[in-house]
């Protein structure tokens, strides 16, 4: 794969693009002026503290996130809203976002309530940003203690993607942005799975192979989101691992971080494919050993079975008397699937949290 410098995504919101480059705060630095105002994860800031102080020089320009489940409630809006306003945000402001998964939601949902509509720039700071959510429209709020279901669609205007911000990340934020590397990976067969899975130990040692799949795993995303931007038809199979994945996160109390839950969902959707006979089980075979090294051991997990199949329930995608799912078909690409909520399928999802997961109640 040549070296690529930026990607084009086309959206009915304005097209807008994902900028490669090295020196992320030269760039912040052009950016900070009286109509941009900066939304920054509050460990990022921490760790570039100084950087930020000479970046931002007035006191109220800035909104720090603790970058907690809790931080993305509806319940909080009115409050980085109030901010806002007493920072003076205008129409013509430019919302600066800087930092993983959550701090995007915030900003991204912010920037299209406030005033109806400000623009805004993100630098994905995390891996699973870089390489996934960073692109696609989406904004996921929790309500309710529900997990994402209250959102939009609201694209930023411009994306500056840096490596630099991988040299801090934990082995736990490495596997977690790989969970969503690994996904889109096996969307796309069997073939392109292979060349990951020849290739992950060595994600962990070179940065610059970590880059080369941020931006096969961007370009592999766009060609879904630029054809079904509103999640309708074909960009469903992007929910593959994530049903099971965001049940797990909840069941846990977030203990589990999202793209290691999704390793974790995927993993559980192979295996529900394989009981429920979708396929015969080879994805699951095929798929097993890499998932199961991304899935580290966490420790001190409490797992709490009724909230998991409760978290099931509450899936946006269900029908009154189904669950529906994505999961692998005959040929091991994953497709829309229907199962009934009986107890014959809960007991098999017990199979798995419990023995395959190894999870505790």
């Amino acid at each position: 794969m040549s070296k690529i410098d930026s990607i084009n995504i086309n959206s009915h919101f304005g097209n807008y693009t994902v900028k490669f480059i090295h020196d992320p705060f030269q760039r912040m630095l052009e950016l900070a002026s009286d109509n941009h105002f900066f939304i920054i994860d509050e460990n990022v800031f921490r760790l570039y503290e100084d950087k930020f102080y000479f970046i931002i020089n007035n006191k109220q320009s800035y909104l720090l996130i603790n970058p907690t489940e809790i931080s993305k409630s509806l319940e909080k809006f009115p409050f980085y809203i109030e901010h806002c306003i007493r920072s003076n945000v205008k129409r013509e402001t430019n919302i600066v976002a800087i930092g993983g998964g959550i701090v995007q939601d915030i900003s991204a949902f912010l920037s299209s309530i406030i005033f109806r509509g400000l623009k805004w720039t993100f630098f994905p700071t995390t891996l699973l940003s870089q390489a996934d959510s960073c692109i696609g429209s989406k904004t996921s709020i929790n309500c309710m203690g529900i997990k994402n279901i209250v959102g939009n669609f609201y694209p930023p205007n411009c994306l500056y993607i840096s490596a630099l911000f991988l040299d801090t990340l934990s082995d736990l934020d490495l596997r977690s942005g790989l969970g969503e590397i690994i996904k889109i990976h096996a969307i796309y067969g069997q073939d392109e799975f292979k060349n990951l899975e020849v290739d992950f130990d060595s994600l962990f040692l070179s940065k610059e192979l970590l880059l080369k799949y941020i931006q096969k795993s961007l370009i592999m995303k766009k060609k879904l989101i630029e054809i079904d931007e509103f999640d309708k038809d074909q960009r469903l199979v992007l929910n593959y691992g994530h049903s099971f994945g965001h049940a797990i996160e909840s069941a846990t109390n977030y203990a589990v971080p999202h793209g290691i839950a999704v390793s974790m969902g995927c993993h559980f959707a192979n295996y529900i494919s394989m009981k429920i006979s979708l396929n015969n089980g080879f994805i699951y075979k095929n798929m097993q050993h890499i998932l199961r090294k991304n899935i580290p051991v966490i420790a001190n997990v409490c797992f709490n079975e009724e909230v998991f199949f409760d978290s099931l329930s509450k899936d946006k995608k269900n029908t009154k008397s189904s669950f529906i799912f994505i999961l692998p078909g005959h040929d091991g690409i994953p497709v829309k699937t229907s199962v009934d909520n009986n107890s014959a399928f809960k007991n098999i999802c017990r199979e798995f949290l419990y023995q395959e997961l190894r999870l505790k109640a």
